[in-house]
């Protein structure tokens, strides 16, 4: 598969994990940031950047998570020390969310502690990572502001003083200015104004795609620029009524000057359409297998629609779809 095919899980998964994706690449990490906290950002060298894996953090609280973490190092006013940088995209409220990334906070210095264990680190070494929480919301919803921790403790009284004041970075993309998104050429944040504007009426989202695609294509590195055209196929496809998806991918590929590239996006496209026809296929044959079972059995259990939509494979939904052809009970059902 060449780099600029699109995978069947990018497809299937990028409502909830596409930004994530975005952000595997330090380049639109940093351009993030720009947007988030223009401040600091110089301070950072991005060439040194480490993504951490999904594995650094115990997975406690879901099993689909949509935060990035990296370490970079940053020029402090006497030394570079170690940033964290911990991310979480959400495209839902979450009154919560504070405890969630506290959480986060507190598990990714409980590995630096057993690393230190591990590393037999001395005492006057053991220092914990300042860690910067970033909360982005990209949802429809309106969500205005992030509770802190202190406002999602009750009571609090007698006990206010041993209740942490705790608030991440909050940002909200729809409450993000425009300009200021674009600004200084950021070849991201076009992505992001985007999606801001996927629903808007086709005219006026063309003119946003044509000025996106011109910066993208002017400003950005080979592999940024790969994986800007991805999320931008990715999100015609998701987000656009599907009268219009293939007239305004060919109007991507028209966009693109260069022929080495505009062959690129053509291979976007042609897999994410094979991609989403066969997504179409395997949610069809979970139809089918939950309309059978309802039919020849009583007492479906509540959780069964659910087990069935976490399947992935093709060739096991049709054994299970023949088995419920055949079987005398739920019980002998393999899932």
């Amino acid at each position: 598969m060449s780099q600029a095919a699109i995978t069947e899980k990018q497809v299937e998964q990028f409502p909830d994990l596409s930004f994530k994706w975005l952000l595997e690449l330090s380049d639109n990490l940093q351009e993030f940031l720009r947007i988030v906290r223009p401040d600091i950002v110089d301070n950072m060298n991005f060439a040194k950047a480490q993504k951490l894996p999904d594995s650094y953090i115990t997975d406690i609280l879901r099993e689909q998570r949509t935060d990035v973490t990296y370490f970079v190092p940053f020029q402090g006013k006497r030394k570079v020390f170690t940033l964290c940088i911990h991310i979480e995209q959400q495209s839902t409220p979450d009154n919560t969310m504070s405890y969630r990334m506290s959480l986060y906070t507190h598990l990714i210095w409980d590995k630096q502690r057993q690393e230190w264990k591990e590393k037999k680190t001395k005492k006057e070494g053991r220092k914990f990572y300042p860690i910067l929480p970033i909360v982005f919301y990209t949802g429809g919803r309106t969500w205005k502001r992030l509770r802190s921790l202190r406002e999602v403790v009750n009571p609090k009284e007698p006990f206010d003083e041993f209740v942490p004041e705790y608030a991440p970075i909050f940002k909200s993309l729809a409450e993000i200015p425009d300009d200021e998104l674009v600004a200084n050429d950021n070849a991201f944040g076009w992505a992001m104004r985007l999606l801001k504007k996927a629903t808007v009426p086709k005219t006026e989202f063309s003119t946003e795609l044509e000025r996106a695609i011109s910066c993208i294509s002017n400003v950005a590195s080979e592999y940024q620029w790969r994986k800007l055209m991805q999320y931008l196929v990715l999100l015609i496809r998701h987000r656009r009524t599907k009268t219009e998806v293939e007239e305004l991918i060919s109007f991507m590929e028209n966009l693109t000057t260069r022929s080495k590239r505009k062959e690129e996006v053509r291979e976007m496209a042609m897999t994410a359409h094979q991609a989403s026809v066969r997504e179409g296929v395997i949610e069809t044959q979970r139809k089918n297998i939950l309309k059978t079972v309802q039919t020849r059995f009583q007492n479906v259990p509540s959780a069964l629609p659910e087990r069935i939509g976490t399947i992935k494979s093709m060739a096991r939904l049709e054994r299970i779809f023949h088995q419920c052809l055949t079987v005398d009970s739920l019980d002998e059902l393999e899932i």
